[in-house]
């Protein structure tokens, strides 16, 4: 199996389980009107997840990207090309927390990438 999909099938999960365990598109889209409330909750329960990366390049220059965690183990999935050149990876936590981040591969062609954070930093 490839990166891409092993990628593809983590954010399907979650995406999947978003919607299953909360209902909360069939809400937003089902009814007759745009319902801001339940926006406005999805942001709150799932903005938390969403990561600032800071990367300092080979070269020395220092550059910014997002992510988002896709489990509770750490792991972080990004652009690839956020991390071209990369050589040490912040990942800076919706709380202000700073910790180190590594990156486990990367899929060029497909611009997708996995970080791993430890789990016990992010709790």
């Amino acid at each position: 199996m490839g990166l891409f999909a092993l990628l593809f099938g983590v954010l399907a999960g979650v995406a999947i389980g978003v919607v299953i365990e909360r209902g909360d598109v069939n809400e937003i889209v089902a009814g007759p009107t745009y319902d801001e409330a339940a926006v406005t909750a999805l942001f709150e329960r799932i903005s938390p997840s969403v990561v600032e990366l800071i990367v300092h390049r080979l070269d020395g220059t220092l550059d910014t990207g997002a992510g988002f965690f896709v489990d509770s183990d750490g792991h972080v999935v990004t652009n690839s090309h956020v991390l071209d050149g990369a050589e040490s990876i912040d990942v800076s936590l919706s709380d202000g927390r700073v910790i180190a981040g590594s990156l486990l591969g990367s899929s060029p062609s497909d611009d997708l990438a996995m970080l791993s954070v430890d789990p016990d930093q992010v709790r």
